[in-house]
């Protein structure tokens, strides 16, 4: 019987392939029976699947230079790019280029070098000088933040909109009080992130470089540890991690896994970890904890899922609830942070907590994957962003489509790498029939999500390459896609030869 399914699947897939080239040389428009909810079924799981126990090897890999000088490891879902080891010479090439780019004053370079931990005396003026790196007019000031919620706020939501354009509002208002130098990164850091990405920068806007490293001198006006940490040195943290991740042009965002790890233990220092409610903490003040916690934690799993390494906070260590906002506290639709944070929860750090195990020699059970399976699936995508067809995809803004093809994207990314161990095991073994294997599940479900990711990154590269340029994640998930079905290709290619 399990045969005859694996025969099935194929043949189904040869129509769907068929039927997709004859609907595309007189419409536009994919076929009813080619919706993708109908694309993603695969076949369903056998009772020798839930039996199998042993699987694919999974001590990770260890890459150590010849001359032992560097070295790094790599886990069972890492991105396929992360093996492409030139680290060495791309970060002298970034050092040099990093510190080109930037034009400030030897004291605000001191202050930088006393990130993070604060241990060298301040100079009152350099705090003040700070504050006339800051665009001269508020209006530019304003125009950084918008542009920022159009190129990078969609994804990630550490401060809300109406918040940020507030506090860019005070600084320039002579009348209220200067803002405390940790608020002052995040502004900084706001503003490093909109011109690495924008596509029209304004004269009067200083390079992304410049305002990553004034985001870093006012970290380093005051320790970012003890009774000077506050949520907002979590905030400006959370962001120049991003930054890091972004920005760093090796496609490596080593930096960005390292300040995520800081950030990390800054959090649990002001129990960012626990929920506020239980010290009777104003509603604002706790909403705003679980926000950034939440969009911590999802930063730091969906980067731990990449690297295939453990990620820096697990249950049950924390009990923060997820943040319920409404589109007038974050200043534009809430669905797809509300489903990202269930999505991580329920999915994503399932897959840590699971498939990660490090206790033995071998990886997860087969039975274990297949469940971790149907949890993925199980996460829907809220309707409003499923854009299930051309026509509601050309009508929504920009920020929806990023969001709509993020969640997809997500999903599939994830599916993929959950079984990749198993598709490789039943690729190599002889007689090399994967199909025909009993992982031949995990095939197919690797297979399906390696494609519809490929077919996703074709709809969207064109139109918004200055947004993936900068967004790595993305293309290293092509390239591990692009690897799956070569694979398989060059295994029925073998074979047709060897018959």
């Amino acid at each position: 019987m399990d045969k005859i399914c694996s025969e099935l699947t194929l043949r189904i897939r040869e129509l769907e392939k068929g039927l997709q080239d004859e609907r595309a040389g007189h419409s536009s428009e994919p076929h009813p029976l080619l919706d993708d909810s109908l694309l993603s079924i695969v076949v369903p799981p056998t009772k020798q699947d839930y039996e199998v126990e042993d699987g694919p090897i999974n001590f990770g890999t260890l890459m150590i230079a010849d001359d032992g000088s560097r070295m790094k490891w790599l886990g069972s879902t890492a991105v396929s790019a992360w093996f492409l080891d030139d680290e060495a010479e791309r970060d002298a090439a970034a050092t040099h280029q990093y510190y080109d780019n930037v034009n400030v004053e030897p004291n605000i370079l001191d202050l930088c070098l006393n990130f993070p931990f604060g241990t060298i005396p301040v100079d009152e003026h350099a705090k003040e000088e700070l504050y006339g790196y800051l665009p001269s007019e508020e209006s530019d000031a304003i125009l950084l933040v918008e542009r920022f919620f159009v190129n990078v706020g969609w994804l990630y939501n550490f401060v809300p909109r109406p918040r940020l354009l507030s506090m860019v509002r005070t600084l320039y208002d002579p009348s209220v009080a200067p803002l405390a130098p940790h608020r002052l990164a995040i502004i900084f850091a706001v503003f490093a992130l909109t011109t690495l990405v924008d596509q029209h920068p304004r004269p009067v806007w200083r390079s992304s470089h410049t305002y990553s490293l004034l985001a870093r001198a006012a970290l380093g006006v005051e320790s970012i540890f003890g009774t000077t940490a506050t949520l907002a040195t979590v905030q400006a943290l959370s962001l120049l991690s991003l930054w890091y991740q972004l920005s760093d042009d090796s496609g490596d965002p080593s930096k960005s896994w390292g300040c995520l790890g800081l950030t990390f233990k800054v959090a649990q220092s002001i129990g960012l970890h626990r929920d506020g409610k239980i010290w009777n903490l104003g509603e604002e003040e706790a909403q705003d904890r679980r926000r950034v916690f939440w969009e911590l934690q999802a930063v730091d799993t969906w980067q731990a899922l990449g690297y295939g390494r453990p990620p820096s906070l697990v249950r049950p260590h924390f009990d923060c609830p997820q943040p319920f906002d409404t589109e007038e506290s974050l200043g534009h639709p809430p669905n797809f942070h509300r489903w990202k944070h269930h999505y991580m929860s329920e999915g994503i750090m399932s897959i840590l907590e699971h498939a990660l195990i490090s206790n033995s020699k071998t990886s997860s059970p087969h039975s274990i994957i297949l469940k971790l399976d149907t949890k993925i699936r199980s996460c829907t995508i809220p309707a409003k962003l499923q854009l299930k067809d051309a026509n509601s995809r050309n009508q929504a803004d920009e920020m929806l489509l990023l969001q709509h093809y993020t969640s997809m994207l997500s999903k599939e990314s994830a599916l993929m790498y959950l079984h990749r161990g198993f598709f490789a095991r039943a690729v190599f073994d002889p007689p090399h029939d994967p199909l025909r294997h009993r992982f031949s599940h995990s095939v197919l479900a690797c297979f399906t999500s390696a494609c519809q990711l490929l077919k996703g990154m074709r709809e969207i590269i064109y139109p918004y390459s200055h947004l993936l340029n900068r967004i790595f994640g993305w293309w290293g998930h092509a390239y591990s896609s692009a690897v799956s079905p070569m694979h398989a290709r060059l295994t029925d290619i073998l074979n047709s030869v060897s018959r």
